[in-house]
Parts: C-alpha cells; sequence; structure tokens
C-alpha cells in the first residue's frame, strides 16, 4: 500500500515528466518556426506553451520553495508572450502561411534560460 508521502513524491515525478514533455514539445516548436517563421508554426509554438502553462500553474505548488521564483518568472514570461501573440493575432489576422514575426515586448520577462534544468532535478 501506499502511503501519503510516496503518493505525493509519485504525483510530482508524474507532473514534473507531463511538464517537461511539454517543454520539449514547446522548443521544437520554436525550432521549427526558426526555419520559416511563419503564422501556422508559431500557432505550435501557442498550443505547447499554454499546455506548458497549465502544468507550471500545478507545478508551482509541489516544486521546492527554492525553485519558486524561475517557475513564476516562467509563468510571467508566458502569460507575456501570450498576449503578444494574441494582440498581433488580432491586429495582423494572419493567414496559415503568412510571415508572423514579433519582438518581445519592452520589459517582459524573459525566458528563463536555466529553467529546464531547474525542473529535471
Amino acid at each position: 500500500m501506499v502511503n501519503l508521502k510516496q503518493h505525493n513524491f509519485l504525483r510530482q515525478m508524474i507532473l514534473k515528466n507531463k511538464l517537461l514533455i511539454a517543454m520539449d514539445r514547446s522548443q521544437m516548436a520554436y525550432e521549427l518556426y526558426g526555419r520559416n517563421k511563419m503564422y501556422y508554426q508559431a500557432q505550435r509554438i501557442y498550443k505547447a506553451n499554454i499546455e506548458v502553462y497549465n502544468l507550471l500553474q500545478e507545478f508551482l505548488y509541489i516544486a521546492e520553495p527554492k525553485d519558486s521564483k524561475a517557475i513564476i518568472n516562467y509563468i510571467f514570461h508566458i502569460e507575456d508572450w501570450v498576449e503578444q501573440f494574441n494582440s498581433s493575432v488580432h491586429i495582423l489576422e494572419p493567414r496559415p502561411e503568412d510571415l508572423f514575426v514579433f519582438e518581445r515586448l519592452l520589459n517582459s520577462i524573459e525566458y528563463p534560460k536555466d529553467i529546464y534544468k531547474i525542473i529535471k532535478s
């Protein structure tokens, strides 16, 4: 029989694994987007980032306290990116094959470069 501590550990490991897979998906989408920068490619990043965002929201509450700031910064980064993406879509009304490029918002949170390593640890 699994006790509560074991159950929580298993839950954390499962969530961590899902999050790492979602982050890999987001990275793959970003790399594919970098080739042509078309709207349909940017949509892959959007969809992957929404999944990462949802998992991060849950992971934040079971992560090590020392990792909270980095995780929150990643959440903020995705929130900023999604807002900018949605705004650009609204203004440009792109078709799937259209070029779709935008710069990071001034003062928005940068992608936390160590986040994958932090979550994996």
